[in-house]
């Protein structure tokens, strides 16, 4: 069996590729030795610096804003994990009022910590329509000072009835304050 190739050159000019081939050279070659296209080159280079020195300055720039807004970010966390925790308004006004010199104004303060008892206790033991329902279901072992809130309860609901007519003193004002202190420290309110 004759061997022929596989590939016959026929109707393949080769000498016509590699004058081509050259052509595309020399026209390479000429470009880049005219002056004229060192003008075009000259200007390419310059625009292509310009165009990178901006992406450069604008990454810098953004740079400097993502560390200050870190920056910003670490100093309130910072500030948070170290400043005090706000104070309760609502317990900052009993306090305020049993301080007073007026009668009326204790009063007003045991009525105002009751309705913040009562306000607690419903987030706890939603059955029941006054707080004393709520109280009445309150297990006494899963509730340590259930007894102050009930002897605390029971003063506010004589001034409820009695009003102006109800008479009480600074120092037990105080003492019935204190019992509400101890039941909203148990639910950690204050």
């Amino acid at each position: 069996m004759p061997t022929e190739p596989i590939f016959q050159p026929t109707y393949i000019n080769l000498e016509y590729f590699f004058n081509k081939i050259l052509d595309i050279v020399g026209w390479i070659f000429s470009f880049f030795t005219s002056s004229h296209s060192w003008g075009i080159v000259d200007t390419l280079v310059k625009l292509g610096i310009i165009f990178f020195l901006s992406i450069i300055f604008y990454a810098y720039i953004r740079i400097l804003e993502i560390r200050r807004m870190e920056r910003d970010h670490l100093a309130h966390a910072a500030h948070a994990a170290i400043a005090p925790e706000p104070k309760n308004q609502k317990w900052e006004d009993v306090l305020t009022r049993v301080s007073s010199d007026n009668p009326s104004d204790w009063r007003l303060a045991i009525i105002e910590a009751d309705t913040i008892l009562d306000e607690i206790l419903a987030g706890v033991v939603p059955e029941g329509e006054t707080l004393g329902d709520r109280l009445k279901k309150l297990s006494p072992g899963g509730f340590r000072t259930i007894q102050s809130a009930w002897d605390a309860h029971t003063v506010r609901n004589k001034i409820a009835h009695q009003g102006s007519d109800f008479e009480i003193t600074r120092q037990e004002a105080r003492r019935i304050i204190n019992l509400y202190e101890e039941v909203f420290q148990e639910f950690k309110y204050i």
